[in-house]
């Protein structure tokens, strides 16, 4: 109704203004309201015109004496339109973390906003020296953030993708680039071990993991320097993975079990334990010395909270119907934080007996290359690597 009655953007902006200095804040209903109108996502999707948006929230500002929520929502929105100045929106995101008297609920939030506007004036920096500065004040300000959450691992590792991009770019042949190149990967991989470990299965993690993926697999100079660094030491887990990884996107995947065999048998890790098994699991016809259930096994303990090993040994015991030990290993799993699961429509699926069922239920959690779901009654956990969920397995 809103989009039908006012058809000009300037009617909006007058609506909305009206709207705004009419609201009564004391009232809980009205603050909601007059946040929603002032939030970055709101007036993106009512204003392409990015200077009439730019006077309402200026009006919200003057209406409040300067409220740090708006004054943040500002630094947003210049940062994500297209047009946004990300020099404006650095001076308004520290406007905001100046206007707070201590750090608050929001004060993550905005502090990870700032490391973003960096992260994008780094990217846009004509000259190297400037782009390293930018990026050490990005992982700078990140670093100010007490308790890490999805998003700001998942930003800590985009800087590090970033940084990568840029390496391969300018990189030139020679022995020093591809030990540079293959170091990068390395940390990257390392900042994605910790990031499955505190936000595993999550979708920025997952999203930063298919573009660190992306980046890899589409550059020969980067295969190159990866294999070369494992040439060279084949002890190394985080190199080892990332080789088996491209291997197997590439549909070398003799070639990816064997890495990892070896490297597992100089280095044994749980991460290692787990790659292979994953793989094993889904290619039983791949030879190895061990099975991908006692990998799976032993790829995590009592102690952490690795979802991932659990639900596909959980997938295991299923489909060899061991279903007493997966049984005990589900009751375990509830003893987990799972992430929040999303409801899936229903669908038919093939049950334990073989037979054909009604799945109405819930996604666990969604790897790369699975969606675990979890129904109501019989209690199971199915996979399917295909990325329409309506075509589970």
């Amino acid at each position: 109704m809103f989009d039908k009655v006012l058809t000009t953007q300037k009617q909006k902006y007058d609506a909305l203004l009206r709207l705004l200095k009419g609201i009564n804040r004391d009232y809980l209903a009205d603050n909601e309201a007059f946040e929603t109108l002032m939030h970055d996502a709101t007036l993106r999707s009512i204003f392409s015109n990015g200077d009439l948006a730019r006077e309402l929230l200026d009006a919200g500002l003057e209406i409040t004496g300067g409220d740090s929520f708006i004054l943040h929502q500002r630094a947003v929105f210049e940062t994500q339109h297209s047009d946004g100045d990300l020099n404006v929106a650095l001076d308004f995101i520290n406007r905001s973390l100046a206007a707070d008297d201590e750090p608050g609920t929001w004060t993550k939030g905005k502090l990870n906003t700032k490391a973003n506007i960096l992260r994008h004036m780094a990217n846009r920096a004509n000259n190297e020296v400037k782009k390293s500065h930018l990026r050490s004040d990005a992982n700078a300000v990140l670093n100010q953030i007490r308790s890490k959450g999805a998003r700001d691992y998942t930003l800590g590792l985009n800087i590090q993708i970033d940084e990568l991009v840029d390496l391969l770019k300018s990189a030139s042949q020679g022995s020093l680039t591809d030990r540079a190149i293959a170091n990068k990967i390395q940390d990257i991989e390392k900042a994605l071990m910790i990031a499955r470990s505190r936000s595993e299965a999550d979708p920025f993690v997952l999203q930063a993991e298919a573009r660190f993926r992306t980046e890899v697999n589409q550059d020969a100079r980067a295969l190159l320097a990866i294999k070369r660094a494992y040439e060279l030491n084949n002890t190394v887990t985080p190199i080892a993975l990332r080789l088996a990884r491209i291997l197997s996107d590439g549909g070398q995947l003799q070639e990816a079990v064997d890495t990892l065999s070896e490297t597992l048998s100089r280095a044994p890790s749980k991460e290692l334990r787990f790659e292979l098994g994953k793989l094993l699991a889904e290619h039983p016809e791949l030879k190895s010395g061990a099975d991908a259930t006692s990998l799976l096994e032993s790829a995590f303990d009592n102690e952490d909270n690795q979802l991932m090993p659990r639900l596909y040994l959980l997938r295991e015991y299923w489909r060899s119907r061991r279903f007493e030990k997966y049984k005990n290993l589900q009751n375990d799993l509830k003893a987990l934080d799972l992430p929040r699961r999303l409801r899936i429509s229903p669908m038919l699926i093939i049950t334990k007996d073989g037979q054909p069922a009604i799945f109405s239920g819930k996604i666990s959690a969604k790897s790369a290359d699975y969606a675990f779901v979890q129904p109501g009654k019989p209690q199971c956990i199915l996979a399917s690597k295909c990325n329409d969920f309506g075509q589970l397995r």
